[in-house]
Order: structure tokens, then C-alpha cells, then sequence
């Protein structure tokens, strides 16, 4: 049976497997060496991060096949080896990465910190602006007041203080939030999930570096397998009826050659049935007629057959069967039995 991979077709689908699975192992790479931006940051820990990345891609795409051969032994430490090396990669790339998080978030705390502060002070501001300038109109309503322009100085030094706060508080970064691309997840999870919102943040916070490196070393192993598996011929399709093959009269590619206990191609048929499996003993009636039929088409032709014991090992009958048979052929006039030499011949009786 043509295997489906090794059509053009198939082995299109192949290449895309394989670039699948490069394009994939490059991602968790880049994913677990995310904060490698030039060779001077490589560091030993990062080596080791690459070797056993290599080696649970490695291990995951080969475990299969062992399974299917039956090697139990090494699958099993095929998959420990995956599932160490795979630990080991993420809890490597979690640590650094939570070490990294924690540093944007503590300069997004330290940011909304100070802009509350500013926002306090402008809040302070905006209050004695409005007491002084509250004091200056009920002094100076009538434009008699004795201390009308000593409320009037108050009032501007609280003005220029708050546009001073004001110019301040534009200056500053807007609002950060902590873990800002997880809020959004986290709000599903508690609306459907009826889980308190920072609950379902900080379970979020913990599991997420794990999910990317993850998801991209899972799909690295599945595209690989399905690029270098070997196809497994399925049965029931192609297969030729019970006890033979059909071959071309003229050999070449992709036949089958005859072997022992075969029927050669007689004159005038087309084709050489070769037996597809060994085949159960038939009974003593159709034996005697297949090897009658042979002898008689091989004696017809010109030939002269080697003696019965031939017959006895092309066949796989008893040695007492045919010579009985022999016996009862020669009575009949259907061959005859010389002896040349050292060995005996069957010849036709004409």
C-alpha cells in the first residue's frame, strides 16, 4: 500500500508540520528568554533553560513511538525526562519573570503614590484658594474695608499656589495598575465565576507566567510528532483478497517477487498470485488437482520437472501423498518417471 506521506501531497503537509514545530520551538525560546535582548545578557542559567527546553521537545515528540514499539522502559524515561526538563524551564522562567513583575509593579505603586499626593496637595491648594478668596469678598464687598488688600495678597498667593499644583499634577503619569493585562481576565472570572475580584486576580498573577511557555512547548511537540511520526498502514484498505497478490507480468517497481510455494505464471495468463500469507493446508482433493495442474502445464510446455521430492517441498504435502499421486499420474499415461544420472526426472509420456 502507498503510504499517504510519501505523496506529493503528503509530504507538503510534512514540510508544514516541520515549520510549525521551528516556528513554535523558536516562540518557547523566546518565551522562557524573554529578558535576553543581546548576548552580553546570556547568562548560565539561561544555557541550562535552553538545553532542557531541547531536551523535553525532544523527549515529548519520541515518546510516542516508543510507546507504539512497545519500549515501556524508555518512554517512561522519556516522559520523566519531559515532565523534569519541562518543570524545570518554567518554574526558571516564572521565577524571573514574577521578579520582573514585581518591579513594574512597584514602580506603578510608587507612581499612583505620588500622583496621590499631588492630588492631595492640589485638593489643599484649591481649599485656601476658595477660604481666602471667600475672606477678600466679605472684607472688600463695600470697598471700605481696612484689611481688604491684605485679603487680596492672600488670596493671589493662594491662587498662584494652585495653578502651581495644577501645573504639577499635568506633569504627572497617568493612574498604573498593577498586573494591568490581567484585570480584564480577572473581572470575567469573578462575574462568571462569582469568585471575589482579587481572589480571581491573585490565582491569575500565579498561574500566568506558566501558561505561555507551556502552550508553546505543547504545540512545538505535536507539530514535530506529526512531522517525523511514521505512518501506520491501516487495515482493510488495499489489501488483496485472502491467501494472494495480484503482480505485473513484467517486474519492476513496487511488485512482488515470487517466492517458495508459489505458482509460476503459465503460459497465456497475465499475472503471478504469490501468497499474501502462509496459506492453510488445503484438502487432499484440491492439492492433488493444484499439483496436477502444475505438472501437467509444465509438462506441456517442454519442460522436464525435477523429481517428487521438488513437488514435496514446493507444495508441503507429505512425500508419501505424492508419490501415491505419482503412482496413480503414471497408471493414467499423464508423465512418466526416468532416472538421469543421479537424480530422477519427470517426463511426458509422449
Amino acid at each position: 500500500m502507498k503510504a499517504y506521506t510519501n505523496s506529493g501531497h503528503g509530504a507538503a503537509v510534512r514540510c508544514v508540520w516541520l515549520l510549525l514545530g521551528a516556528f513554535f520551538a523558536l516562540l518557547t525560546g523566546r518565551v522562557l528568554l524573554w529578558e535576553v535582548h543581546i548576548l552580553a545578557d546570556i547568562s548560565a542559567e539561561h544555557l541550562l533553560t535552553v538545553g532542557a527546553i531541547v531536551g523535553a521537545i525532544a523527549a515529548g515528540v519520541f515518546v510516542g513511538p516508543m510507546l507504539r514499539s512497545g519500549k515501556m522502559m524508555s518512554a517512561l524515561g522519556l516522559a520523566l525526562a519531559f515532565t523534569a526538563a519541562t518543570t524545570y524551564c518554567l518554574i526558571g522562567s516564572a521565577g524571573r519573570g514574577d521578579e520582573a513583575m514585581f518591579e513594574k509593579n512597584a514602580a506603578a505603586r510608587q507612581v499612583n503614590e505620588e500622583r496621590s499626593w499631588r492630588l492631595r496637595d492640589h485638593d489643599e491648594a484649591k481649599l485656601r484658594y476658595d477660604t481666602a478668596f471667600q475672606a477678600e469678598t466679605k472684607e472688600c464687598s463695600d470697598g471700605k474695608g481696612t484689611k481688604c488688600i491684605g485679603k487680596r495678597q492672600v488670596t493671589e498667593a493662594a491662587r498662584v499656589d494652585l495653578e502651581a499644583s495644577k501645573l504639577l499634577l499635568a506633569e504627572m503619569k497617568p493612574s498604573q495598575r498593577e498586573n494591568g493585562k490581567l484585570k480584564r481576565a480577572a473581572d470575567l472570572i469573578a462575574f462568571f465565576g462569582r469568585t471575589e475580584l482579587a481572589t480571581a486576580e491573585h490565582g491569575l498573577a500565579l498561574v500566568w507566567p506558566f501558561i505561555p511557555p507551556l502552550v508553546s512547548e505543547l504545540l512545538t511537540i505535536v507539530f514535530l510528532h506529526l512531522a517525523f511520526a511514521v505512518p501506520r498502514p491501516r487495515r482493510g484498505l488495499d489489501r488483496p483478497a485472502r491467501g494472494t497478490v495480484w503482480d505485473s507480468p513484467t517486474a519492476g517497481p513496487g511488485t512482488v517477487p515470487p517466492s517458495r510455494g508459489t505458482v509460476p505464471q503459465s503460459h497465456g495468463t497475465v499475472g503471478v498470485v504469490v501468497p499474501f500469507r502462509r496459506p492453510t493446508p488445503p484438502t487432499a482433493a484440491a492439492t492433488e488437482a493444484s499439483v496436477l495442474a502444475y505438472v501437467t502445464e509444465r509438462l506441456e510446455a517442454g519442460e522436464t520437472l525435477p523429481s517428487q521430492a521438488a513437488l514435496v517441498r514446493r507444495f508441503r504435502v507429505p512425500k508419501q501423498t505424492v508419490s501415491r499421486w505419482m503412482v496413480r499420474w503414471e497408471a493414467a499415461g499423464v508423465l512418466a518417471r526416468t532416472r538421469e544420472g543421479r537424480r530422477n526426472v519427470i517426463q511426458s509420456m509422449s
